[in-house]
């Protein structure tokens, strides 16, 4: 049986994991989860040193003590 090697391009991957396809798809989930989490919850996606990342807050108080109490970031995010 013969031994295969594989060597991954990294700066072509840190590329397409910054690009803006993988940062609409990031955003498009966060918004979706931001949407079905209520009023007050805020999606953001920024690029990173190696990747897109996107991410989801609550701003308001009354967002943050629903989250605190239920995980509704959470809950939505499955």
């Amino acid at each position: 049986m013969s031994k295969m090697r594989i060597e991954l391009n990294s700066p072509g991957i840190r590329k397409y994991l910054q690009g803006e396809s993988v940062q609409g798809a990031l955003r498009r989930e966060a918004e979706r989860i931001a949407q079905a989490s209520g009023e007050g919850y805020e999606a953001n996606v920024k690029v990173g040193r190696t990747r897109a990342l996107a991410n989801v807050r609550a701003n308001t108080v009354e967002a943050r003590l629903d989250n605190s109490k239920r995980n509704t970031i959470l809950r939505n995010a499955r």
